[in-house]
């Protein structure tokens, strides 16, 4: 059993031929965890994407969001302190996800 579908289409474009159907595939997709998909959603990344492309999206979310960028208002500050600890779990469990 595959842990990722990206390692299934790897595999699948590596082999030069389409070892799986299409309900494999679809059976591949339901494997995933509602968190991990909610995760993969809120990082705003395809769950097909690579762990380095996960990590540019919360490197790039979190620049934007971390309260030392939103300094100006104490309320936007406490709003943008709430997100960035948001983006830590997200993150947290995207990389459970891909075993690291």
């Amino acid at each position: 059993m595959y842990d990722r579908l990206g390692d299934l289409l790897k595999e699948t474009l590596e082999s030069g031929i389409l070892p799986h159907t299409e309900e494999s595939i679809q059976t591949e997709m339901k494997s995933v965890p509602p968190d991990v998909k909610e995760a993969f959603k809120l990082l705003g990344v395809d769950s097909l994407s690579s762990p380095e492309e996960c990590l540019k999206a919360y490197r790039t979310k979190l620049k934007r969001y971390h309260p030392d960028n939103n300094s100006d208002n104490p309320i936007v500050q406490k709003v943008a302190a709430q997100k960035t600890r948001e983006l830590i779990k997200i993150y947290k469990i995207i990389r459970q996800w891909f075993g690291s």
